[in-house]
């Protein structure tokens, strides 16, 4: 009879454990017992599967890790986009309110013409962009 190599009974101690039954049973006191041997005759007992490792493999969980982090992404990437709308919102009510109120106060106002110069406007030009400029107001400050 040849000897048992160290290694093979090392490994075959540490592989017990993880192929052993585990049963689980009530016994005459009432009381749950699990163990790794059989409960005694004519006991009902049921069997129990040994822990397992997390549900799903290593790839299923790399596609769950990465899912998660671009819905966080583009969580982030709609927030900022909603925030930079929201400023320049803000930005454009508050220069078409005070162009409306340069306008009303009646004091005279130059736009440049199609050849770059400064002119003068006047009343209907005047009331055409006050009608543009409240309209602006109306949709950029809800």
């Amino acid at each position: 009879m040849k000897p048992v190599k160290p290694l093979f009974c090392i490994l075959l101690a540490l592989s017990a454990p993880l192929t052993a039954q585990t049963y689980q049973w009530k016994d005459a006191g009432g009381r749950t017992v699990i163990s790794d041997a059989p409960p005694p005759k004519g006991t009902a007992s049921r069997s129990i599967a040994a822990p397992s490792a997390p549900p799903g493999d290593l790839a299923e969980r790399e596609m769950e890790f990465r899912k998660r982090r671009r819905e966080a992404e583009d969580s982030t990437a709609r927030a900022e986009r909603e925030s930079t709308q929201r400023r320049q919102r803000r930005e454009t009510c508050e220069r078409a309110r005070q162009a409306l109120a340069t306008l009303e106060s009646g004091r005279e106002v130059s736009s440049l013409d199609d050849r770059g110069e400064g002119a003068l406007m006047n009343d209907t030009e005047r009331q055409q962009e006050i009608i543009r400029l409240r309209e602006m107001v109306g949709e950029s400050c809800k």
